[in-house]
């Protein structure tokens, strides 16, 4: 949650530049795409409201009523699964209508391969992915042994000699 607070936070909040979406329209030429992506990122902090206030009272500070638990103090409501998708949402919609006006192209943001929740992986789930982690280090580690040392620089950049490697 607090990434997402980040990055739809504003440019400048305290006259230091931060890294956020907020920076787009400023780096957006085209007139009609400036007013569409100006658009989104509104649309993006809005939805990503609740982060921001769970952000200022709960997780970069502490507010001191709410700490304090005084009664005249609302602490923010729950956070639900649907409004940080939301949020989410708000944000690849952002990227989404840049990409496919520069890129000529899309990315499918909310697409990826996931076992599903984490709470609910059964044990089989678990195994069999920690299975597949463990095949792919063998095959990388089968591919060095053929490797040049040119090879190696270039397609195993995050390779550690060090790790032990797993019998095939």
């Amino acid at each position: 949650m607090l990434r997402i607070a980040r990055i739809v936070g504003p440019p400048k909040p305290a006259g230091q530049p931060n890294l956020t979406i907020g920076w787009f329209t400023d780096l957006v030429t085209d007139p009609a795409l400036k007013t569409c992506v100006s658009d989104l990122i509104e649309a993006a902090r809005k939805s990503a409201e609740f982060v921001t206030d769970w952000r200022n009272r709960r997780l970069a500070h502490r507010d001191l009523k709410l700490a304090l638990r005084y009664t005249d103090i609302q602490p923010p409501p729950p956070v639900t699964r649907d409004q940080v998708e939301k949020a989410l949402s708000g944000l690849r919609d952002v990227l989404s209508c840049i990409e496919g006006k520069y890129c000529d192209a899309g990315t499918a943001y909310s697409t990826s391969i996931a076992l599903g929740d984490a709470t609910q992986l059964n044990s089989t789930q678990l195994l069999f992915s920690l299975q597949g982690g463990l095949l792919r280090q063998r095959d990388r580690h089968a591919c060095l042994d053929f490797a040049t040392p040119a090879q190696r620089s270039i397609h195993f950049t995050n390779f550690n000699p060090t790790m032990p490697r797993l019998a095939p």
